[in-house]
């Protein structure tokens, strides 16, 4: 099986989305980050290392796509 492919926030736009679900791994403070005006190439696992927690300060966060802006897809026949 091959490996998936790296969520770049280009891939991640393609889906439709523009904002990412940041997590804070100490106090568990959520938030909604627009990220439109990042460069494409840029994943989403680097985002969370450069996001801090606006609550506890904790130097990284963890960071995926928000799924739920997600359009969604045809169903197949």
């Amino acid at each position: 099986m091959s490996p998936k492919p790296i969520m770049t926030l280009s891939r991640m736009r393609a889906c439709g989305i523009t904002t990412v679900r940041r997590v804070c791994p100490q106090c568990g403070c959520q938030a909604i980050v627009q990220v439109d005006g990042l460069p494409g190439g840029v994943t989403v696992a680097e985002l969370g290392k450069g996001l801090c927690c606006i609550s506890c300060g904790a130097p990284e966060t963890n960071t995926q796509p928000n799924w739920r802006e997600a359009q969604p897809r045809p169903a197949a026949h």
